[in-house]
């Protein structure tokens, strides 16, 4: 379940970036959820389990929730930016839930620590799409300010002034 996640949170946030011009932050999460897939992965390998996601296309699951959750945000967020970003702050919401639940039900110290990595990320994965859809750049690390998560109204000035000043 954890594995198939992270790659809907990988495939929905690829395609809002595709869609809106490689617009964080979801053009710079992305990355970090194909991290957060191959680390799963290593530990279904570890494990003996069997992959999901094995021949499966970008946006197709095998878990009836996740395509479920995966076409409802992909509708949204396709609607506007400002719905993806929302859809971003629910998917963050939803999967920080999950890795809680699993972390508190898990016994194995690896597995703990691969989800308790995880985790963390989720959770400031979750702090930028906030920011984006308040339309404020939350701190990033050691308090300097993250680059490119904008807002609605800067993200039209930025539309508009930049390519005058190239």
């Amino acid at each position: 379940f954890s594995h198939e996640e992270e790659r809907m949170a990988r495939d929905l946030y690829q395609k809002f970036s595709d869609t809106y011009d490689g617009l964080r932050p979801f053009s710079m999460i992305t990355r970090s959820e194909q991290q957060h897939m191959e680390s799963i992965g290593r530990l279904l390998t570890a494990y003996g389990l069997p992959d999901p996601s094995a021949g499966k296309a970008a946006g197709v699951y095998s878990d009836p929730e996740i395509q479920k959750l995966y076409d409802g945000w992909l509708t949204q967020g396709l609607t506007s930016v400002d719905e993806a970003e929302k859809v971003g702050v629910a998917l963050e919401q939803r999967d920080i839930a999950d890795l809680e639940t699993l972390i508190a039900k898990t016994t194995q110290q690896d597995v703990k620590d691969v989800l308790s990595r995880l985790l963390a990320g989720s959770r400031n994965h979750l702090k930028a799409f906030e920011a984006a859809v308040a339309n404020t750049t939350p701190a990033g690390p050691m308090g300097q300010a993250r680059q490119g998560i904008l807002g609605p109204g800067q993200r039209a000035l930025e539309r508009i002034v930049l390519p005058i000043e190239r």
